[in-house]
């Protein structure tokens, strides 16, 4: 599923469209109602949702309730009043980030015809970024609160669990997954902070007795099964990679001790890797 952007062209406006894998050729499933709509689809992966500004300024959100019926508008906020936006399908609904309910931009489910049921607010700051699992799971919110702090929506949610253990043998870094598997038994692992250049790890899930071997069990089956599991963490190929030594070299001879800008980008190039086992 793509979408393409009207924005430039005069009179355009956004569509969406499913391309074939095979052939590269593209077969129209939506058209926008507003300019620069932007498309969310629903669990079963047709296009339910677009969002954006219209072209008084106002935020809106739009809804079908199937793939051939007409947009309805479920969501109107009048300029500088706040906005809805729907981050991505939830069971019997979506997960939106409102800031009009609230003081801060807040995480809520939406099933359609109900009101909003709030997920997560904190007092002070916004919810700055929404991670969901390959299966469209949310399961981290994080909060920028001077520095990155984070939310489990479910605790015992193998990510979670990862990420929970991965910050006690980091306390002072920030820890960020750009990758994984579609079983969650691998996850590429993003390490950042001061005074270090940040690096990256490759983590998973093993038993204890099969922790010299390969195999072993997976995130979801420590989790489904309740077996006694431990983590193993060795550092990703990638890291070692040419590119990333000639960044840490560049940053060294600019007396820079934490290049940002050059480990993040190194991460953007893993988000969209698939690692195959």
């Amino acid at each position: 599923m793509i979408q393409s952007l009207g924005y430039g062209i005069k009179g355009d406006y956004n569509a969406a469209y499913a391309m074939s894998i095979r052939d590269g050729q593209l077969r129209k499933v939506a058209q926008s109602p507003l300019r620069n709509g932007i498309f969310v689809t629903n669990h079963r992966h047709e296009v339910e949702l677009v969002y954006g500004v219209d072209l008084a300024g106002d935020n809106e959100v739009y809804r079908r309730a199937s793939p051939d019926a007409p947009w309805e508008l479920v969501f109107e906020h009048a300029a500088g009043k706040g906005w809805t936006a729907p981050m991505g399908a939830a069971e019997n609904g979506f997960i939106v980030l409102d800031s009009s309910a609230s003081d801060t931009d807040s995480v809520y489910l939406w099933r359609p015809g109900n009101a909003l049921e709030r997920i997560y607010t904190h007092p002070d700051v916004d919810v700055s970024d929404l991670t969901f699992d390959p299966s469209g799971r949310l399961w981290l919110l994080t909060i920028e609160n001077h520095f990155p702090d984070y939310h489990y929506p479910d605790p015992a949610h193998p990510l979670a669990v990862l990420h929970q253990k991965l910050r006690a043998k980091f306390p002072d870094d920030n820890v960020a997954f750009p990758s994984m598997t579609d079983d969650l038994g691998i996850v590429i692992v993003y390490v950042s902070g001061t005074p270090q250049l940040g690096h990256l790890l490759c983590a998973g899930y093993a038993q204890e007795r099969d922790h010299a071997h390969a195999g072993g069990t997976t995130l979801a089956d420590a989790r489904s099964t309740g077996r006694d599991a431990s983590l193993r963490i060795q550092r990703a190929r990638r890291a070692e990679s040419a590119w990333f030594r000639d960044a840490a070299a560049r940053t060294r001879r600019q007396g820079i001790t934490n290049d940002r800008d050059s480990t993040w980008r190194a991460a953007w190039r893993l988000r969209h890797l698939r690692i195959r086992r």
